[in-house]
């Protein structure tokens, strides 16, 4: 048996080089990585000009977008809070939070039949929200209590709810 030449060695490792150099490549091009776990909000103190925490034993902010198709597909979940605000004797109120103008905003919910005790515009977002609709419910010392990104399900509507009611 013939021992494999210098040649033959070296064009071997070439071949291994450039597979491994169009790997690396590739992956840093071409192959996103998943994003870095979102950090709860939960546990942290907010403030925000214009919510006064201490209106209600809870704020519900609303993080919402006038772009957002889960926005406008919790809109019915969003008249059942306010009905629900209602017939709590305000134990809580509302607050929708949106990037956008605070007239924008009243004009979305306006057409959206809805109705909430105030509406801020936070372009820099000082919610550190990743994602629209999402519901923060705030203690009256302003701590977030609890949190739901997206659009909810069923259960975690009726959370919602439920922890609303007995606050």
């Amino acid at each position: 048996m013939r021992k494999p030449s210098i040649e033959t060695i070296a064009n071997i490792a070439v071949i291994l080089v450039a597979i491994l150099v169009a790997t690396v490549f590739v992956k840093n091009n071409f192959i996103k990585s998943a994003p870095a776990p979102r950090q709860s909000m939960v546990g942290q103190t907010i403030k925000l000009d214009g919510i006064d925490a201490h209106a209600a034993n809870v704020t519900v902010l609303l993080a919402l977008s006038s772009s957002c198709r889960f926005c406008d597909a919790s809109s019915a979940f969003y008249q059942r809070l306010t009905a629900l605000r209602r017939d709590t004797g305000n134990k809580f109120q509302t607050v929708g939070v949106f990037r956008e103008s605070v007239e924008s905003a009243q004009e979305y919910l306006t057409k959206k039949g809805l109705i909430f005790d105030g509406v801020i515009s936070n372009p820099t977002d000082d919610l550190k929200v990743h994602g629209t609709p999402t519901m923060l419910m705030v203690n009256s010392e302003g701590k977030v209590i609890k949190e739901w990104v997206g659009l909810m399900d069923d259960t975690e509507q009726k959370e919602a709810i439920d922890l609303l009611r007995t606050s």
